[in-house]
């Protein structure tokens, strides 16, 4: 309607169509503006739940980067200090075994040597022997020795071994308590994890809580908001209706009083005016002068000849 009244050529036609139309103007400003302000409403809480739904999905996923970081962080060290453990083991075995090895080999050279040397004095002796005639008590103690040398030697096969499964019983011991430390902490880093994925739900529920009582909330004062704009429109209505019937009751009672004014007007004998207004002649070839004249009855002009007497209306 504004548009409308814009459109017009003449400020008096603009201003008769906006007086006139002037309900009809502000009801269709005040939708318009309704409209404008209800879609800005709409955009801004779009934008707020998209920004909001964006931050809690960086914040997911920060805290989930977050925690595979510092879980392969603590993968690697543990890897580190199980890496360093077996070198340290395996280090202090080979050391004692080179050690052993050594030690047996130096026996070996010496046993060696021993045993040529007393080859060398047993030759010689069985020579010596054999030639006093002494060979059964040679040969009596020869065997007494080489039974003590197999009991010798059992003896340190079964001790060597003893030390082997002793170093094994302590190797799987350490394996075992470092298994179980290993996994104690890999336990307790998974019960963490699982609090806090509980924590995270935890508060993913509230805030779905809160956002489903605002939703409720925001349908409840629509449809009171709408309710209400139903009521005043249609008060704007019954307003509208009063303020039309009257002005067509005011419309037809002017028609009607000036309608009465002119037949009252039509049946009154008019007498000359005391105050012409202006002479006028009619022209070159008129019947006589005709005089301006006013009307106090029915506030209008009208004409009137003073020779003849005639009156006609302007």
């Amino acid at each position: 309607m504004y548009l409308r009244a814009s459109r017009l050529e003449s400020m008096a036609s603009q201003l008769a169509f906006r007086e006139y139309f002037h309900g009809a103007i502000a009801n269709s400003a005040s939708s318009a503006i309704a409209t404008t302000w209800r879609r800005h409403r709409r955009r801004k809480v779009a934008r707020l739940e998209a920004l909001s739904a964006a931050a809690v999905v960086v914040q997911t996923i920060y805290r989930s980067q977050r925690t595979q970081r510092w879980f392969r962080k603590y993968v690697a060290s543990v890897r580190r200090s199980a890496t360093s453990i077996q070198r340290m083991v395996r280090s202090r075995l080979a050391r004692n075994h080179a050690k052993t090895h050594v030690a047996a080999m130096k026996k070996v050279v010496e046993e060696a040597k021993a045993a040529q040397w007393s080859q060398a004095a047993l030759r010689v002796q069985v020579a010596w022997r054999k030639k006093k005639g002494r060979m059964s008590l040679h040969l009596r103690r020869r065997a007494q020795e080489a039974e003590a040398a197999r009991r010798m030697t059992s003896a340190k096969r079964i001790q060597i071994t003893q030390k082997v499964a002793a170093r094994h019983a302590a190797a799987k011991r350490i394996q075992h308590k470092f298994r179980a430390y290993r996994a104690t902490r890999l336990g307790k880093a998974m019960l963490a994890t699982l609090k806090l994925s509980r924590r995270k739900r935890e508060r993913r529920q509230a805030k779905q809580k809160i956002i489903a009582e605002y939703l409720v909330d925001s349908a409840a004062a629509r449809e009171q908001e709408h309710a209400l704009m139903i009521k005043v429109t249609s008060n704007h209505n019954a307003v509208q209706g009063e303020k039309d019937r009257k002005t067509a009751e005011a419309a037809a009672a002017k028609a009607e009083r000036r309608r009465l004014a002119l037949l009252a007007a039509e049946t009154t004998v008019r007498h000359p005016p005391q105050t012409p207004l202006k002479n006028k002649t009619a022209g070159k070839k008129g019947k006589g002068e005709w005089v301006e004249a006013w009307d106090d009855a029915t506030n209008r002009k009208y004409v009137y000849n003073t020779k003849t007497g005639e009156s006609k209306w302007s």
